[in-house]
This record gives C-alpha cells, structure tokens and sequence, in this order.
C-alpha cells in the first residue's frame, strides 16, 4: 500500500514542482523508498535550478551516483527520463545527448526482450516503451542530441515502437517551434 501511495505521490510530482517547487520539495522527502525518493528529487531538478543552484547540483549528483549503482534495466531506463531532463535544465547538454542514446538503446532491448518473452503483448505494453516515447519527445523539444537521437530512432527494430518514437519525436519538435514562437 505504502508503494502505491508513493508511486501517486511521484506522479504528481512534476504538475504540483511546477506551482510550487517548496511543496515538491516537502512531498519527496515524504517518500520512503530511496530510489523513488532519488526519482522524485530529479523530476523536480528543473524547478529547483533558478531557486537553490547548490540543492539541484547536489540532487544531480545523486542521481548520477543512483545510476552508476543500479542494476535493474527498467528502473535505470526509469532514473535515465528525468536526468535527461534535469541536466537539459542545468545546461549539460552533452552529458544529456550522451544519455538520451544510451536511453534509447536500454528501452529498444527492453521493448525488443519483453515482447520476444511474451510474444501476444502489445508493443505499448511492453518494458520501457512509455519512457523510450518520453526520452524521444525531450530529444525533440529541447533540440538534444537532435541528429543522433533521430539516427538512434531509425534504428529502432520493433516498427511500432519506432513509428511512436518519430511520432513523440515531432511532438517535442512542435512543443520547441512553440515555445519559441512564444518567446519572441
């Protein structure tokens, strides 16, 4: 019950950082498990850069530490979303296009492993499909990794996966040419 209480908790993490990075803040130290809570402080990096430089540096290198340690595919490719996005809000952007493909080669051997071992599945269903799309759609939005990230996705050998992967891809493409329409 605990686990699925801080699994709501992490889902609503980043909607409630964006109107309040405090309460964020107060919401993941709330969370007990230590690789969820190491997941929450990530999601919640962007929000903290402008506000405490030294808390999100610190939180950063946690999450590095996290995934140097961890051994399981899926919760690495789980840790891997939102440190790409936090070192995109810091401004490594080389370490983040480094670990955008890495990403993406751990989610195709997921998706590929997971619906060879249960070939009737449905290719969404699978392992490390929903954060493949995620990986792909910052990749397109943030202009990260642009030319290797859309290279890595024609590579990918599942076509499902792949037509998806281009599809989030151009999603974050149109969510950047927004933005920067806006900011003008």
């Amino acid at each position: 019950m605990q686990a699925a209480i801080e699994e709501h908790r992490l889902l609503k993490l980043p909607e409630l950082a964006a109107k309040d990075t405090s309460l964020a803040v107060k919401v993941a130290n709330q969370i007990e498990d230590p690789f969820l809570r190491i997941l929450a402080f990530t999601t919640i990096i962007p929000n903290l850069r402008g506000i405490d430089e030294s808390q999100a540096k610190s939180r950063m290198a946690e999450a590095h530490s996290a995934l140097d340690a961890e051994r399981s595919s899926l919760r690495k490719l789980r840790l891997l979303v939102p440190v790409v996005a936090a070192e995109v809000a810091l401004g490594d952007e080389g370490k983040a296009a480094e670990h955008i493909i890495d990403a993406l080669d751990a989610s195709e051997k997921l998706v590929r492993d997971d619906l060879f071992a249960n070939p009737f599945k449905a290719s969404y269903m699978a392992y490390g499909y929903d954060e493949g799309l995620e990986l792909a759609q910052i990749a397109g939005e943030r202009c990260v990794a642009a030319g290797s990230a859309l290279a890595r996705i024609r590579e990918v050998e599942v076509a499902p996966f792949r037509s998806h992967l281009l599809a989030f891809y151009v999603r974050g493409l149109n969510q950047h040419e927004e933005n920067c329409v806006e900011s003008r």
